[in-house]
């Protein structure tokens, strides 16, 4: 065979293998992406000198030399420099900027947005670049594209989902809803904490609304048009935690077949709400307490520490000093998670509220079961702001729910029997056998979609119930979606 028959059989088998660099990158950073393929160009177009640079939200560069040493060798990078600052994509005949005296061919190819962000190739031989050269070179720039852009729109697609769920939440509810004194006190305190980037802690029992207050902060903030991340503690098993809140490299563990970015990555100039804080085992505390100390992290199984700059508000209706006093919770976090404290009464201790609140989830239910609905009889208002209210504002909106579906005409009529025997006495709460039949059909909703919470025929959906609700609703019941996953 001759010897340029040769050289293009060459040029075919590194064709063949630059076209599969894409799935070997699958997981990887930018930073990674462009590492390796100054590595693969270096030996495989027999440079002396590579420098690749990727646009990955910013720039991430490589370089690579004979002598790996020399890389970082600040004549290199002078080199580099100039060849970028010519703006000329011709080959060209530079001195060796190692300070020999040979000379090397130099070609530069520009990148997509300006020509710092490219390729540049430089070899002693002084036939380069041939075709060939210059279609490796091309080839292996325009892979690395594909896969630096594949990896942001699969972050972006993630995000988007994840967003799409919290607007659809905020429609759903609206602004947050009160005229007392108790909750004029609380929207008080978000106007006050909103502008600023302070961590937040918002208490209160089950279903008071605390993150209806946590997207008002996020809504009022800087970070509006960023996005707002949830992490419900309470519905994740333990040995998972860490992974969904930081994320994972691939392979660190059994089924993590690919890199997956955690949720203080997807809330980068927004705000991550971790609900039921006082649920985090200890090991995911100290992970928390760091990022709130240093705002860095690594992934489950990665060595790369990252940069966060998401700001965190957590809740719960636990009592966190108490939990520090038996030694559940860690006392630094506690002081770091309290910088600014926000209480949200329960419903029965703001009663004021409740008229409004019935308005509102009767404006809703009806528009959605299309059904006119004037007015509200007295006797139900009384009955209303009469009643405890254990479940809070949550369980007053599947009240209301439950009563649109049933009243027939224009008049909203929320009869005794929608309410438990002895409502507003010292019980107040739900008779255990409603609890047991709820606990029953959550459970049979979630063996049916196999412990997924949302999407089509998720177990929300199979309730008809939003999955907000239904992870308080699993907190409650101490149900984990995990373990009817295999069932």
């Amino acid at each position: 065979m001759s010897g340029e028959g040769a050289a293009l059989q060459r040029a075919a088998r590194d064709i063949v293998a630059l076209s599969t660099l894409p799935a070997a990158w699958r997981g990887y950073s930018a930073q990674q992406i462009a590492d390796d393929l100054a590595d693969v160009l270096l030996h495989m177009a027999d440079l002396d000198l590579v420098h690749v640079a990727l646009q990955a939200g910013e720039v991430v560069s490589a370089t690579r030399t004979r002598r790996p040493d020399d890389a970082s060798d600040p004549r290199v990078q002078t080199a580099i420099a100039l060849l970028q600052q010519s703006r000329t994509f011709e080959p060209q005949t530079i001195r060796d900027p190692l300070g020999s005296d040979r000379s090397l061919r130099a070609l530069a190819i520009p990148g997509e947005e300006n020509t710092d962000q490219g390729l540049i190739a430089a070899s002693s031989n002084g036939a380069f670049p041939t075709a060939a050269d210059r279609l490796l070179l091309t080839l292996g720039l325009n892979q690395a594209r594909i896969a630096v852009g594949h990896q942001r729109a699969e972050r972006l697609q993630e995000e988007n989902i994840l967003l799409r769920g919290e607007i659809d939440e905020r429609l759903m509810m609206g602004s947050v809803i009160g005229v007392s004194a108790a909750m004029r006190a609380v929207l008080s305190a978000v106007d006050q904490v909103a502008p600023t980037g302070t961590t937040v802690l918002i208490t209160g029992e089950t279903g008071t609304g605390k993150e209806l207050i946590a997207r008002e902060i996020h809504r009022r903030s800087p970070r509006a048009e960023g996005p707002m991340i949830a992490v419900h503690s309470a519905a994740l098993p333990s040995s998972l935690i860490a992974s969904e809140l930081f994320g994972h490299e691939r392979g660190a563990f059994t089924g993590a077949l690919q890199r997956r970015a955690g949720r203080f990555e997807l809330a980068s100039r927004g705000t991550i709400f971790l609900d039921e804080i006082g649920e985090l085992p200890p090991e995911t505390q100290l992970a928390l307490l760091r990022v709130l100390q240093e705002r860095t992290f690594e992934r489950v199984g990665g060595t790369q520490t990252l940069r966060t700059d998401a700001r965190v508000v957590a809740a719960t209706h636990r009592d966190l000093q108490k939990m520090v006093r038996e030694g559940t919770f860690r006392e630094d976090l506690y002081y770091r998670l309290t910088v600014f404290p926000i209480h949200i009464p329960p419903l029965r201790e703001r009663r004021g509220d409740i008229p409004p609140l019935v308005e509102h989830f009767t404006r809703v239910f009806a528009r959605r079961l299309d059904k006119t609905i004037r007015r509200i009889s007295r006797a139900s208002m009384s009955r209303l702001t009469a009643y405890s209210w254990p479940g809070n504002v949550r369980e007053l909106e599947n009240v209301i729910e439950r009563a649109v579906i049933l009243t027939r005409g224009e008049e909203l009529i929320v009869s005794a029997a929608l309410f438990p025997p002895s409502s507003g006495t010292k019980r107040g709460a739900l008779p255990r056998r409603l609890d047991e039949i709820e606990k029953a059909a959550i459970e049979d909703a979630l063996t049916e979609s196999k412990g997924r919470i949302g999407g089509p025929a998720g177990a929300a959906e199979r309730l008809g119930m939003r999955r907000t609700t239904l992870y308080s609703k699993l907190a409650r019941h101490r149900l984990n979606p995990a373990r009817f996953k295999t069932s």
